[in-house]
């Protein structure tokens, strides 16, 4: 989800709370109160205009009111306040990604700039980088499930928690390639997700680690974190891993943390 979408919801939850502070203060008295303290109690004068009346105990509902309607007062004027700004905010907001900014230069800058390939340095626009064909895995492994759950993108995925990863990515607006093949090291790995950030102009990997009760599964684990690291891909920040628990289930807040902080 990019930032203007972020400010669009923003502006929606303000208006249904200025609609609702309007509707309440429709329906409650005008005035104000004025407070006195004596021998312990507290006594309210309720004012309109010029007039000035004195609340006994039975008037406490009407003292409710007149507080309810402050409250609905103020809470309007912080939604008011915050729709001004949020829609100069969602009007003169433009994104900073690479290849938004290069888009906005005269076409003499561009030309050669944008590219699909990312690792010579250069730009790249990412949607053509997700779509264009790349290497992915051919073989697949006969003691594992080969993929069947459908994306949200259209991608085939081996799980259920994969699944809820890719679509995750997509719903987010996230650009990701799914087992594409990559070099570490001198060794062949495809990652479960290869991320590219757009505002670092590069790309990150994410790893599901779904079967970590498995002694053959974990070695692997073992091997392939050790090649990452080889390989200049140093956890937490060029290459995250996920789990599940033993259950076999996912922790989705734990995974939009990782998007929110590190693929944005």
């Amino acid at each position: 989800m990019n930032i203007k979408s972020i400010v669009e919801q923003e502006i929606e939850r303000n208006l249904a709370a200025k609609e609702k502070f309007e509707r309440k203060l429709s329906a409650l008295p005008e005035g104000r109160l004025r407070a006195c303290r004596k021998t312990g109690g507290v006594y309210y004068t309720y004012i309109t205009g010029t007039v000035e009346k004195y609340l006994g105990k039975k008037h406490q509902k009407l003292v409710g009111q007149i507080k309810e309607r402050k409250f609905a007062e103020a809470g309007l004027e912080v939604v008011t306040t915050n729709l001004k700004y949020l829609q100069a905010l969602y009007e003169n907001y433009r994104p900073f990604a690479p290849g938004e900014i290069v888009g906005m230069l005269p076409e003499t800058y561009r030309i050669d700039t944008v590219k699909t390939g990312i690792f010579n340095g250069r730009y790249i626009d990412a949607r053509e980088w997700e779509t264009a064909p790349y290497p992915k895995r051919v073989e697949w492994d006969p003691e594992r499930k080969a993929p069947g759950h459908i994306t949200l993108k259209g991608d085939s995925v081996r799980s259920k928690s994969e699944l809820s990863i890719a679509n995750m990515l997509y719903s987010k607006g996230i650009h990701y390639r799914y087992e594409q093949e990559i070099q570490v090291d001198g060794i062949y790995i495809c990652p479960d997700f290869t991320v590219y950030v757009e505002t670092e102009n590069r790309v990150k990997i994410l790893e599901h680690c779904g079967m970590m009760f498995d002694r053959s599964y974990q070695a692997d684990y073992a091997r392939k974190v050790a090649t990452y690291i080889a390989g200049g891909y140093m956890p937490d920040r060029d290459v995250f891993f996920t789990y599940d628990d033993k259950d076999g289930n996912l922790d989705t807040r734990l995974i939009e943390k990782i998007i929110e902080e590190n693929f944005r």
